[in-house]
């Protein structure tokens, strides 16, 4: 069996026996209507915190930015944050810590992406906007695509300032958040993230195919596979994403009571 049919066996093996399908086949705008209602049905005391967890290229800041402003429609107050947002170094320092050790022979028992992120500041900026009140407001780092900074670019330049929230919404490949109030996993199959991996970085960014396919391969086997697949078995609902004709559908899952 190839990896590709592993991975895809094995997300599915964990859908059945530990989900159940509660939608079916909803278009992206039915799944952003069925992610807000479930969002404002969550008991709430104070700032919720909703963690969406996927792999590369399976949809998760454009459904995170829908589901914020859908959020924000209905008279809640929500924003967003991503765990590219808490990325250590630039891209020098990065290439340094974990390409160079890769192209070295290191394995993925070897190299830790995680090193390369600091989460203990990411759930301190979650406590802090929890507490806030009044017209306080907490400043959260958000990540560079020109320089390759997130958090070294100094607080004092932080230009994302976050007010007293609702919903706080937490995106990214990684379970980062350490105590959320609903967790989302995204599930695309392989395929389908390359797809949508090589269109972006190809038609959107002007990159080439080669070098585009190989960074995903390089994400699928030192990050997916090892830390975000297995979030699955975590998630309380899963949505489970496949193209048709008519654009993308989602199959969703919640966790069986």
């Amino acid at each position: 069996m190839s990896e590709v049919s592993k991975n895809q066996a094995y997300a599915q093996s964990v859908i059945k026996e530990q989900f159940d399908q509660t939608g079916a086949a909803l278009d992206y705008d039915q799944t952003v209507t069925w992610l807000i209602e479930t969002v404002r049905g969550l008991p709430r005391d104070g700032t919720l915190v909703v963690s969406l967890v996927g792999g590369a290229a399976s949809g998760k800041s454009t459904l995170t930015q829908s589901l914020a402003d859908g959020l924000a429609a209905t008279g809640m107050r929500a924003d967003t944050i991503a765990t590219d947002d808490f990325n250590k170094g630039d891209r020098a320092w990065r290439k340094e810590n974990y390409d160079d050790k890769v192209s070295l022979g290191a394995s993925p028992e070897e190299v830790d992406p995680l090193k390369l992120k600091d989460f203990d500041l990411l759930n301190q900026k979650i406590d802090e906007i929890k507490a806030l009140s009044g017209v306080e407001t907490v400043a959260v780092p958000t990540y560079n695509p020109l320089t390759g900074l997130a958090i070294d670019e100094g607080e004092a330049q932080y230009k994302h300032h976050i007010s007293q929230l609702d919903v706080l919404l937490v995106e990214g490949d990684f379970h980062a958040v350490a105590r959320p109030d609903l967790l989302i996993f995204i599930h695309m199959a392989d395929e389908l993230r390359l797809q949508n991996r090589v269109s972006r970085d190809v038609v959107s960014r002007g990159g080439e195919l080669a070098k585009a396919a190989d960074s995903f391969h390089f994400r699928q086997r030192y990050q997916h596979i090892p830390l975000t697949l297995p979030v699955i078995e975590e998630a309380d609902v899963i949505l489970d994403a496949s193209t048709d004709a008519l654009g993308w559908r989602y199959n969703v899952y919640t966790r069986k009571k």
